[in-house]
């Protein structure tokens, strides 16, 4: 997936894909704690959100995508907890 960080497109690869028990593919970005504001982090971010909001509201599009952005204090447990 490309997308554009400081006038350059860059390319980028997810960490993780996950599949819930509802069939939802989640990209899974892990980054510490201090990069959690970084502006090519918040850049993939913001181009795998538009890419999957478009995904998902294409009818013609099966699978159901979502992202998380966690780091080492955030709790991947919690979180999938509270969107199931």
């Amino acid at each position: 997936m490309t997308y554009l960080s400081r006038a350059a497109w860059r390319s980028y690869e997810p960490h993780f894909v996950v599949i819930d028990a509802d069939g939802i593919h989640w990209i899974v970005e892990g980054k510490a704690d201090a990069e959690m504001t970084s502006l090519t982090v918040l850049a993939k971010r913001d181009a795998v959100q538009t890419k999957f909001g478009a995904a998902n509201a294409d009818s013609n599009v099966q699978d159901r995508w979502g992202y998380l952005l966690a780091s080492g204090s955030s709790s991947l447990t919690q979180y999938l907890d509270r969107t199931s």
